[in-house]
């Protein structure tokens, strides 16, 4: 990510180390970056590089892509090494669809295409990507500094992801998403009149299914941890949370929402107004009465919110 620190890091054998030369790092795009075994540069300039290590008569290439912000990462196919390291940091289970006897081999191979209204295997782990990659100017109130890809890693080992229209839940580890999480545009929830309806598509508007996915993730891992005091009912109104602190899963989707949009590192201005507008709908909506909290910076985006 453009102003992400990057390690790179070259390993020498004891033979290789008789010359006296030593290390010099290049990249085709940026120039000379430095010399020595490890660098750790944060400099380099959007795009494709090649960065060339030199050095004890012998050099090595290797490709590395900046990207501009996170909604050109987003977008982009990913390395097969970048889907290896993330199915190895969870146990991923692709369900079939048990209403109409649907099958993921249907959709293999698997094809990155953001314009594509089926579901995608690379389109969710796309999003997981994202949550990898995302990181906030101060540190999240409730990760302790954390990332939300590492909480994933650390509460939610399993993952569900379901062919069919029921909702998304979870516990004991588990997401069980559905089918509208790995697709590109947002699609209709199912209802009993219509049970297939999230196969339908209902509209492209990509950057909202962008925010919807990723908080929903926050919100769905938050029931995997110790201490969850879940939702309640309030007003007569279920599926509520009764405060933001120390809250359920709105809480969290929603504190996560409003550090997107005042402290994101990397997320382009259209994407932090996005996130702005779902969190003021989720603290309007979805808690008991008017959220408060401790942290100073958390109630004044509060306060500008609502």
């Amino acid at each position: 990510m453009k102003g992400e620190t990057i390690i790179l890091k070259a390993v020498v054998t004891s033979s290789r180390r008789t010359s006296k030369s030593q290390l010099v790092w290049v990249s085709n795009k940026d120039g000379r970056l430095g010399s020595g075994s490890l660098l750790k540069p944060n400099h380099l300039s959007p795009g494709h590089h090649i960065i060339m290590v030199s050095g004890y008569g012998t050099r090595a290439r290797i490709p590395i892509t900046i990207f501009q912000d996170l909604w050109a990462l987003y977008q982009s196919p990913m390395s097969l090494h970048e889907i290896c390291c993330i199915m190895n940091d969870f146990a991923m289970n692709w369900i079939d669809d048990s209403v109409s006897g649907e099958r993921w081999k249907k959709y293999e191979p698997p094809k990155f295409d953001q314009t594509s209204t089926d579901p995608s295997k690379l389109v969710f782990i796309a999003k997981l990507r994202v949550l990898k990659h995302q990181h906030f100017d101060q540190p999240l109130p409730f990760t302790s500094g954390k990332t939300i890809y590492a909480h994933l890693v650390e509460y939610s080992k399993n993952i569900n992801l379901r062919l069919d229209c029921d909702v998304s839940y979870s516990g004991g580890g588990t997401l069980s998403l559905d089918r509208s999480i790995s697709v590109w545009d947002a699609r209709k929830g199912g209802t009993p009149s219509e049970p297939n309806a999230c196969k339908k598509p209902f509209t492209s508007h990509v950057l909202w299914l962008y925010i919807h996915s990723l908080y929903l993730l926050v919100h769905e891992n938050r029931h995997n941890m110790p201490y969850d005091p879940s939702h309640t009912t309030c007003g007569g109104v279920g599926n509520m949370d009764e405060k933001l602190e120390g809250g359920s899963g709105h809480a969290w989707a929603a504190m996560y929402l409003m550090w997107i949009y005042k402290y994101g590192s990397y997320d382009p201005p259209f994407i932090k107004n996005e996130a702005k507008a779902v969190a003021t709908i989720l603290l309007k909506s979805r808690f008991c009465s008017i959220p408060t909290h401790s942290n100073p910076k958390v109630q004044a985006i509060i306060k500008e919110l609502i």
